[in-house]
């Protein structure tokens, strides 16, 4: 950000400049040799100019709080913001730092590096000349037509920019028949790697939503509270045959990885057998018991507390 924010400002001053810049071609009765009235000629001609190009920046940032992404909102919002500030400090401070160089330092300079030149007033390069006169004289007597092709191309372009919609796939720089991609696609389709590409996935139980009430956006850490479901009973018997298939089934299903399913009901099982010779299922009371003695007897057991 702060790149952009350089950019934009350096922007600004090379318009304030240039205006400053002209101001000493504007006619010699006006200005009387006066840097005040040189200081607002230049700061009426560059601040209008300035101000178009940053609330256009501004906007354009803005646009992005409507995003619901919280990072791609936050940097608009910033954005949105430093830009208008950006302004505000070039306009304020740098005019006056313009007069203050040209009444104390570029004087000091010139006396320590060499001689001011005496000359008259400067020329106007062909450029100048031409945008000063030809050009401007055109868009002035065309300015109804030019006002009108704009505004035409204007609603054809923000037509376009409605239909644009988010990528469906990755986008393909190089064609996969490019001989740059044969070795990239060899690799990725025909050896494996050391690294899988296997996602995790966590099943819980007796939560019946989340409470997002008092979530903050801006708080990428809170995902809510969990709101208990008051019909799930894990002690009933019913249950407790569910669980005993449930880590079973899962491990035999295709989608799952053989072997990496783990199942904190599985653990408990082994235990009750070995100390309790325990089977499955129990009364609800009995249930209970045994699951809280088991939470603190073993280290799987707090694990899964």
């Amino acid at each position: 950000m702060i790149f952009i924010v350089l950019g934009i400002a350096a922007d600004d001053i090379f318009v304030f400049i240039d205006a400053w810049r002209q101001s000493e071609y504007v006619d010699e009765e006006v200005m009387k040799g006066d840097k005040k009235r040189r200081l607002a000629y230049a700061f009426r001609r560059a601040v209008r100019a300035m101000a178009v190009t940053s609330s256009t920046t501004s906007v354009a940032f803005f646009a992005n709080v409507f995003s619901p992404l919280m990072p791609i909102k936050a940097f608009g919002a910033f954005a949105g913001f430093i830009i208008p500030i950006n302004y505000f400090l070039v306009v304020m401070i740098f005019p006056p730092a313009t007069i203050f160089y040209e009444k104390y330092l570029e004087n000091m300079c010139q006396k320590c590096c060499k001689k001011k030149e005496e000359t008259g007033a400067k020329p106007k390069s062909k450029v100048e000349e031409f945008f000063g006169g030809p050009w401007n004289d055109y868009v002035k007597e065309y300015r109804f037509y030019i006002v009108s092709l704009f505004t035409m191309w204007s609603i054809a372009a923000a037509a376009i920019a409605f239909q644009i919609g988010p990528l469906t796939e990755a986008e393909k720089f190089i064609d996969d028949d490019h001989p740059a991609m044969a070795s990239s696609l060899t690799l990725q389709n025909d050896f494996t790697t050391g690294k899988d590409g296997y996602t995790t996935v966590s099943f819980i139980m007796g939560i019946e939503g989340l409470d997002k009430s008092e979530v903050s956006m801006w708080n990428p850490r809170d995902s809510g509270k969990a709101v208990m479901d008051p019909k799930f009973n894990p002690n009933s018997k019913a249950s407790q045959e569910f669980l005993l298939t449930v880590c079973d089934d899962l491990s035999a299903e295709g989608v799952y990885v053989k072997g990496t399913v783990s199942c904190w009901f599985t653990d408990f099982t082994k235990w009750l057998d070995e100390t309790k010779s325990v089977s499955l299922p129990v009364s609800e009371e009995q249930f209970e018991s045994v699951l809280y003695e088991w939470t603190e007897a073993t280290i799987e057991g707090k694990t899964s507390k």
